[in-house]
């Protein structure tokens, strides 16, 4: 796998996004401040808190020394102490904008940098719902949240501040890449939470025949691969190789990450990250 180049998004398109995905943008985010007060999270205050927050029944596999027995003993069911979560009161947010993100495979499932735009929003929206202040990485404040996603999204964001950050991208850079960035940024402390937009067809390869693809390092130059399914096994083998060398970085840096798909409901999947987020949070809390 080779580096990429970035893509320029005009304001029309950008403006066309918008508009297309707004009612499905703020249904997201309802759906995430909802999540937010079900028991896995809670209201923001400053800073990170553990303190005491509501009992809840007791969920299949979780261990038997959660249980609260004194509260237990008064019903037939189980319990456990819920604890309450207060999200940080600042946020950083980075959206990869470069010409591997807009990849189309020809399919039906959403474009990955299309996807990864709206859940970007969606967590923008929610979380200064709930009280945060979300900023852009690199971008001063001001303007449309929206627009300056894109203008930072030309910049792999290189010094971030020490808050939270979400950084949304394919995770296709070359590996070193991903080994330098996230060995500079562990030594600033900065909490990282990426969140990997995956395309079915990148992962698999599941091309047949004769496939011409978009050079994404020459814009205006076209890629002939012949006999796909002959490269099949040793790409997906690559592919494999390069997540299992990301995840491993993450986990050694003490970041976390989730993976979403370009062909699953973008509801489910959002639901997921965001509890992952919730507990990421908690951990760095202590």
């Amino acid at each position: 796998m080779v580096d990429i180049i970035h893509t320029q998004s005009s304001s029309n398109k950008l403006a066309e996004l918008l508009v297309q995905n707004e009612e499905i943008i703020h249904n997201l985010a309802n759906t995430l401040v909802a999540n937010f007060f079900d028991g896995k999270m809670r209201a923001p205050k400053s800073g990170i808190g553990d303190d005491f927050y509501q009992y809840r029944p007791l969920n299949d596999g979780e261990p038997a020394n959660k249980i609260d027995w004194r509260i237990s003993a008064k019903s037939d069911n189980l319990y456990t102490k819920e604890k309450q979560v207060l999200i940080p009161n600042q946020f950083a947010i980075w959206l990869d904008n470069s010409a591997q993100m807009h990849f189309a495979n020809g399919k039906k499932p959403i474009k990955k940098f299309d996807m990864a735009f709206i859940y970007a929003n969606a967590f923008e929206i929610a979380l200064r719902k709930l009280g945060a202040k979300v900023i852009v990485c690199g971008q001063k404040n001001g303007g449309k949240f929206a627009n300056k996603l894109l203008q930072s999204g030309q910049n792999f964001p290189q010094n971030l501040k020490p808050i939270p950050t979400i950084i949304i991208s394919d995770g296709l850079r070359p590996i070193e890449f991903w080994q330098n960035f996230i060995l500079k940024n562990s030594k600033s402390k900065t909490p990282i939470f990426f969140v990997i937009i995956n395309d079915k067809s990148e992962l698999e390869f599941d091309f047949n025949g004769n496939f011409e693809f978009q050079d994404f390092e020459f814009q205006n130059e076209k890629l002939l691969i012949e006999d796909c399914e002959n490269i099949q096994q040793e790409y997906q083998k690559q592919i494999k190789v390069h997540f299992e060398d990301f995840e491993k970085i993450i986990a050694k840096h003490h970041f976390d990450y989730a993976m979403a798909k370009n062909d699953v409901p973008l509801e489910s999947q959002i639901i997921t990250i965001w509890h992952r987020l919730n507990q990421y949070l908690k951990r760095c809390a202590k």
